[in-house]
This record gives C-alpha cells, structure tokens and sequence, in this order.
C-alpha cells in the first residue's frame, strides 16, 4: 500500500515538473547568441577603438532580436588601481539626461499644464526676446540661446568640479553671450535650453525636477540603477566607474568623478548604467509614456546644420533611422540608439571625455552598426 502511495506520488511529481518544463520553454525562448566569430570581432572593435581613443573604459550593450545579444565591458572603471570595469557600473550619461527632461514636459503638455507654444516669458521674462521663445524652441534646441557651458564654466569646473551652481547662474552664463539665432530660425545645440525647461518644469509642478524624473520616469519602468542626483550628492554610488578628464597641458588624465550635479542639472546630470539605458531606449523610441499623438509631435525633425544625417526632434536625435541620443561632460560619454525596424538598441558609455571630433561612442556605434546591421549604416552610403 505504501509503495502504492509512493508511486502514484511520484507519477504527480513528475507530471507537475513535465508542465513546469513545458510552460517554461514555451514562454520563455533561448535567447538567440551571435556567433564567436562575431563575438570576436565586437570585441576587437571595442577594445581597439578604446585604445586609439585612450579612453580607460569602456562598456557596449547590443539587443537585436533574432540576431543575438551582446553585453561587454573593456578596460579599467580606476586607472589608479586598476579596478576592472564591470558591465553594471554606472556612469553619469551627461546628455542623454535630455531626453528625461523634454519626457517630463511633454507629459506636462499632455496634462493641459502648457502647450509647445507657450512661450518663455512666462517662467523667465529676463531671457532676451522670451515673449518669442516657445517650449518647442528650448526642447529642439532653435531657441538661438547661447550654451552655459563655453569657456568661463569650462575653467570653473575643471579648478572646482564641486561648484554648486544655481539653474538662474547658468541660463545667466548663456543669456550673457550672443545669440546664435532669432528664435526658430535653426537648430543650434544648447545646454541653456534645458536648463530652462527645468526650470520650468519646477515652477509648474512646485517639486524638485529630479523628483519629477523619478516620478514620471525612472519609477515606472522601473530603473532601478539609474538616479538624478541632487545638489551636494557629488560621488556616485557603486558599483561605478570613475570619470577622467584630459589634462589642460593634455599631460594625461585627471579625475574628476566627484562633481557637482548642480553644474549639468537637467541638460546632462543623470546617473545609469548600461541595462538601464537599454530599457530607455526602447521606451524613448516608442514613445512609452506618452500619447501616440504627443510622440508624433516629439518626432517632427529639425535639421543638424553640422551632420546632413542627423536630426533634432524633442528631446531625441535622429540618426539613420536609429533613434535616441548621446552625450559628453567632463569624464564620461554616452550613446543610446534605438532602430524600430528591427526592435534593436545599442548602447556604448566611456569613461574619458575626449577630443570631440570624432566622438568615441559614435564611432564605436557605428563601427558595431556597418558589422551587425551594414543596411542601416546610412553614414556610409
């Protein structure tokens, strides 16, 4: 009788492990895995770009479904240690931190709190023409104001990276330089027009606008690695990677991981890493947390004077058709694209700010783009 018991056990254990099995087979497919040659040259193109660059880290995330996934970290996150970097260390993503601002603002929009006509008289009459510098101007960046961060800032930050600046010392330190064009006129790149869509965003909601971030973005898709950090929080927390800065004498690297937040606010202060941003982008592209008609405004493209392939929209960048956007400040530089057609992200984040022409992350993007998906390499043709 108790063998009985203990067979007819048995047969229900191994009936319960057979469905087990079987729903999660069916539920959850092998991911697809690239070829070791392929894997071989990914990383040959990382590793060779970092050392042409001199940049002490860098690390590359690659979803393409169907294709493969690829997940690498190359070099050091401490050159005086020689700490190696590891693929969940975060980094500051500079200006990819627009893309959560001009987020944040649309969904402001949507809520009947403001239009993209409003103009900036309203929140900072002591901008020069405000009364002709619409929200739609600040988010894709043909306000003609001039950036904050040209040379005095530059040579503050580099003697004192833990300045705390106010948002008004900022949009002061741009509205004090010409600018670069009447209102509309063309897309010219600012950091001054984010500054003041923070600021905007703060007297509308009367929170914090890294509270808002939080809130509104971070928290719902659920990022859990990435942080806006607020005024005084100038370390990052770990794991992380240190931030390096080419010497003025361009004798070597300094560090300069601890700065300020306060200095790039929400032009270019946030705080991830590369899975989070792999979630981003795909949420940035499709438009998540927006409206499907708020997303077809934030994809209406200005042109980039300097690149004939690149575009402005609202807060995002067009390149091919991969969209997203990249970033540079003091230290760290970040890229995150996303191409609908194939459901594709790709994301690359240094640990170096480098010469600028041309940018590391972009070409190691598009180095991975011409050897994965050669037909969306618009660059070359």
């Amino acid at each position: 009788m108790q063998n009985r018991r203990f067979s007819i056990f048995r047969a229900f254990i191994l009936f319960v492990a057979s469905m087990v099995i079987g729903c999660s087979s069916d539920s959850s497919p092998a991911v697809p895995s690239f070829s070791a040659d392929t894997v071989q040259n990914l990383q040959q193109i990382v590793d060779s770009k970092r050392s042409s660059f001199g940049l002490p880290g860098v690390v590359v995330g690659v979803w393409i479904p169907g294709q493969g996934e690829w997940v690498y970290a190359s070099g050091v996150s401490n050159s005086a240690t020689g700490q190696l970097l590891t693929t969940a260390d975060k980094m500051r993503i500079a200006s990819v931190t627009k893309t959560y601002t001009a987020t944040v603002v649309l969904q402001l929009i949507m809520e009947g709190k403001l239009t993209l006509d409003t103009t900036l008289d309203r929140f900072a009459p002591y901008v020069p023409l405000a009364n002709q510098i619409t929200i739609r101007y600040l988010l894709n960046h043909t306000s003609g104001i001039a950036t904050y961060s040209a040379e005095t800032f530059t040579e503050i930050l580099r003697k004192n990276p833990k300045t705390v600046w106010t948002p008004r010392q900022l949009v002061d330190l741009g509205i004090s330089q010409p600018a670069k064009n009447a209102p509309g006129e063309k897309h010219s790149y600012s950091n001054t027009n984010y500054i003041l869509l923070g600021m905007i965003i703060e007297q509308i909601t009367g929170n914090k606008a890294e509270d808002e971030v939080q809130r509104r973005v971070l928290g719902p898709l659920l990022m859990g690695a990435s942080l806006f950090p607020s005024v005084g929080m100038t370390s990052i927390p770990a794991p992380y990677s240190h931030g390096y800065w080419p010497q003025e004498n361009g004798d070597g690297l300094s560090d300069i991981t601890e700065i300020d937040p306060s200095s790039h606010w929400t032009s270019g202060s946030i705080i991830s890493n590369v899975y989070d941003l792999r979630i981003w982008g795909e949420a940035l592209a499709k438009g998540s947390l927006l409206s499907p008609a708020m997303q077809d405004q934030r994809l209406i493209w200005v042109n980039n004077p300097n690149d004939s392939n690149k575009f402005y929209g609202l807060g995002i960048m067009k390149y091919g058709e991969f969209l997203g956007h990249d970033g540079t400040m003091p230290g760290f530089e970040s890229l995150v694209y996303h191409l609908p057609s194939r459901n594709a992200t790709i994301v690359v984040l240094a640990n170096t700010l480098s010469p600028p022409n041309p940018p590391p992350q972009e070409e190691i993007f598009k180095a991975i783009v011409e050897l994965l998906i050669p037909e969306a390499a618009i660059w070359k043709k």
